[in-house]
């Protein structure tokens, strides 16, 4: 019986592994052989050799937006390089959307906090941008941002992210912010009612107990007449 990787002439570099330097210097002249299930990606019956920084290039200006996030998160999942999510996440003249998801891997990796707390903090930066990067502030700080923005910001969009991301920190208080969204009269019924159908698991227990039990009522009846009536009594 043969064992995989054994007795073959192939220099594992073993002591070389824990040297950033020379992995630096490897990385800047190699070639990426992919792989799947030990499986050789192939094209025009060779087998496929990247770049190493090609996913940083897939991650620039040009390529559509689905693939600079795709290829921004790679790069860091792989390769260890934040360079191309905190591009996207930090650069004006990106997408706001765009900049939010950056910005929203970025603070699942772990990646770059201090950089996500200036953001998070930047009064000139998009809302949306903010609360994504909430997530890097101290929990007090976090928590009156996205209040802030979940009290004060125009788009419902905007606000409902804030209060998502709020639930991480404080679920009580995201679930009293979104009981009163649901009951702004400001916002349209339908909307209030797709929001609530769509995110009800926000709801405090108190107003979630006062909810009927089939979901599709709840596009029969405005949100704040569902809201205000008396907590369901237990049989």
């Amino acid at each position: 019986m043969m064992m995989s990787f054994s007795g073959n002439g192939l220099d594992r570099a073993s002591e070389h592994r824990a040297d950033p330097a020379w992995i630096a210097a490897q990385r800047a002249q190699a070639l990426i052989l992919p792989l799947w299930q030990l499986k050789v990606l192939v094209h025009e019956d060779r087998a496929a050799r990247l770049e190493p920084h090609l996913c940083e290039t897939l991650a620039g200006p040009g390529a559509a937006r689905e693939l600079r996030l795709r290829a921004a998160v790679v790069a860091l999942s792989a390769a260890d390089a934040a360079g191309p999510l905190r591009t996207l996440a930090f650069d004006e003249n990106t997408p706001v959307k765009l900049r939010a998801d950056a910005a929203d891997a970025l603070a699942g990796f772990g990646a770059d906090p201090a950089g996500l707390a200036r953001l998070a903090r930047s009064a000139s930066a998009p809302a949306r941008v903010r609360v994504t990067a909430a997530r890097a502030l101290p929990p007090d700080e976090a928590a009156a941002l996205l209040t802030d923005i979940a009290t004060g910001d125009p788009r419902l969009a905007t606000r409902i992210a804030a209060i998502n991301v709020l639930d991480l920190i404080d679920e009580p208080a995201a679930g009293e912010l979104f009981g009163r969204l649901v009951r702004d009269r400001r916002v349209g019924s339908l909307r209030r009612r797709a929001v609530l159908l769509a995110y009800r698991d926000l709801l405090a227990d108190e107003d979630a107990a006062r909810l009927p039990g089939n979901p599709l009522r709840l596009l029969l009846h405005d949100p704040a007449r569902l809201l205000s009536r008396p907590r369901a009594s237990a049989t």
